[in-house]
């Protein structure tokens, strides 16, 4: 078909097989009504909805929109400005739980309990409640501490009580050593702080290089290196002699006599004899010796004739 020069239709002489198919291509900015006519087809609203619903599981009939899915106000999962969420979610920016507090209910993130049980039985406490006596709680940092504890205390410490009963870290005495008081520079181990004498005391040291054990034991009597006498068989004025002994005083040990025995021989000589014995005492007031009995003259009778 063609058009003539007054613009009538006139007859191209051309059949339809002349006419090769042009390509070509329309696109959505070319259709003015396109979103209308897209969402207005039955077939294709249906089929852009269901592109925006999921399931539940794969033998869900019912696919929806997310926040159909989820529980909503009967749950903890809700939908919030089309996002999904927990019920009073938010950033916790300390160590927390998600969950409700005791007096309001209410769901969101609340800080973990520092509170602890000493055991199963136990209500539950902070710690600075769970502990007493030497054990205490750091005020600067609230950690948990020996009552006057440091920490460095240095060598050859132990922790205990000092001359005041305070708590804390006290010298140990040199590793073994011990001093005799305070004013001891010299502290050293209890065999060489035991000083024995050769008339009083000696130390024994059991199992040397086990377990070992030190024994104190008195020398017992022994023969003293200086004496008092009181009583000798040379006195014998008729005055009271006014001497007297105490065991320790001056270092001294002691000669003592006494009477053992006072015999008349009329058969004899017709004399008073006594009998002495000298006992000799240590300066510890043990018996030393006794001697063997010396007889001392008393009187002799005098025979008158008449």
């Amino acid at each position: 078909m063609g058009i003539d020069a007054n613009g009538l239709p006139k007859d191209s002489g051309k059949k339809s097989a002349d006419f090769a198919e042009a390509d070509h291509a329309h696109v959505a900015e070319d259709v003015a009504d396109f979103d209308a006519e897209v969402g207005n087809h039955p077939d294709v609203a249906a089929n852009t909805d269901a592109r925006h619903k999921v399931k539940a599981s794969a033998g869900d009939a019912s696919p929806g929109y997310l926040s159909d899915k989820v529980v909503g106000a009967a749950g903890s999962v809700i939908v919030d400005n089309n996002k999904v969420q927990l019920e009073g979610d938010g950033i916790p920016y300390y160590p927390a739980y998600y969950g409700t507090q005791d007096d309001t209910g209410a769901k969101t993130w609340y800080p973990l309990p520092y509170q602890v049980r000493a055991d199963i039985g136990g209500e539950p406490d902070y710690l600075d409640g769970l502990v007493q006596k030497s054990i205490v709680e750091n005020a600067t940092d609230h950690k948990i501490e020996l009552d006057g504890d440091e920490a460095a205390p240095g060598a050859n410490k132990v922790y205990g009580t000092d001359g005041g009963g305070n708590k804390g870290w006290q010298d140990a005495g040199g590793g073994g050593t011990v001093g005799v008081s305070a004013n001891d520079t010299t502290p050293g181990f209890l065999l060489g702080k035991l000083v024995g004498d050769a008339n009083w005391l000696t130390t024994e040291e059991v199992n040397n290089g086990g377990d070992e054990d030190l024994k104190v034991k008195h020398i017992g009597p022994h023969a003293p290196t200086a004496v008092q006498t009181i009583g000798a068989a040379t006195e014998g004025n008729e005055t009271a002699e006014g001497s007297s002994f105490v065991v320790g005083t001056g270092g001294n040990g002691l000669d003592f006599w006494v009477v053992s025995r006072i015999g008349y021989f009329h058969a004899g000589d017709r004399k008073l004899y006594m009998y002495v014995r000298k006992l000799t005492v240590d300066e510890t007031g043990h018996v030393r010796a006794i001697s063997a009995e010396t007889r001392v003259e008393v009187d002799a009778c005098v025979v008158e004739t008449v």
